[in-house]
């Protein structure tokens, strides 16, 4: 049997109640030859047992447990650093993926070298029932500075994070620093600047709708001091400008101060409504949005 070509990562916590079912529609790809990376943050629940019975039945599956809870960027590193395949995906315990989900998407990376990941596009549904096809999928095939731009003017639900990459560039693209609020899309963003972004245009992966206002609430956790709280996406702008080359700044400046703006304004509206209702008012009054952009491409 030749080596495997594709690492699955799956970093899970506390997943018993979905995890079955995401192991059933993985390990019935119609692409079979990759391991399964099963990294248990030290959980709590019957996650070990699903996991070691899995992994009894299927030799593919290589289930590690850790002995704390080592947080979630940690754990999602964890199984990327281990993988020695040359694709890799993250998977979700609460996710669900169509039997042809890697075949196709492995297809598509083998007929464009340039590119350095493909997804399909993905269907959130809550309760078993569609909802809606997620925003974030979109293609980004021209200029790394452009496809930067345009995963910034909508990193949305940064669905992309987990179609299949090349592993050694998402190695690179994936820094060893504390987790924090929109961690995802600064590995997205920086993946970019390794190669293009394809989609598979059929729906063959199914996530789980989030709660509306939870994705606020988690704010709250990711961020420890008050302005982070307020600002939601100055640590990823940080990062972000930290790692960048100067040829990105023309196109992705003013993405990146709208963001904060958006993000700053879903928390407030949220923790502080009355605040809110005066920064919007401001906001659309002033002309603020026009004058910001003619600052920036000066």
């Amino acid at each position: 049997m030749t080596a495997p070509a594709l690492t699955i990562g799956l970093p899970v916590y506390n997943g018993s109640a979905g995890l079955p079912t995401a192991l059933e529609s993985l390990l019935g790809q119609s692409y079979t030859n990759f391991t399964l990376l099963i990294s248990d943050n030290a959980s709590t629940d019957s996650t070990r047992q699903i996991c070691e019975a899995a992994a009894a039945r299927d030799s593919r599956i290589k289930y590690t447990r850790q002995t704390t809870n080592v947080g979630p960027a940690p754990n999602f590193r964890f199984v990327l650093e281990h993988s020695t395949t040359p694709f890799f995906m993250w998977a979700a315990h609460d996710d669900f993926w169509e039997p042809t989900f890697v075949e196709k998407n492995m297809a598509l990376l083998a007929s464009n070298p340039k590119a350095v990941a493909s997804v399909s596009k993905i269907l959130f549904h809550k309760n078993g029932m569609p909802v809606r096809l997620s925003d974030s999928t979109f293609p980004l095939v021209a200029s790394g500075p452009e496809n930067m731009h345009k995963f910034l003017q909508n990193p949305s639900d940064a669905s992309r994070f987990y179609g299949i990459h090349r592993a050694e560039a998402l190695k690179r693209s994936f820094p060893p620093i504390p987790h924090f609020h929109c961690y995802d899309w600064l590995v997205i963003a920086l993946t970019l600047r390794e190669g293009l972004y394809l989609e598979c245009p059929e729906p063959l992966m199914k996530r789980s709708i989030a709660e509306p206002l939870r994705y606020v609430r988690q704010v709250r956790n990711d961020n420890r001091t008050r302005l982070t709280r307020l600002f939601p996406a100055l640590r990823f702008t940080f990062e972000l400008l930290r790692r960048v080359e100067p040829r990105y700044l023309p196109s992705i400046l003013f993405d990146l101060l709208q963001l904060n703006v958006l993000q700053h304004s879903g928390y407030v509206e949220y923790y502080y409504p009355r605040w809110f209702t005066i920064e919007k008012k401001f906001y659309h009054r002033s002309g603020a949005r026009t004058l910001l952009k003619r600052f920036l491409s000066t």
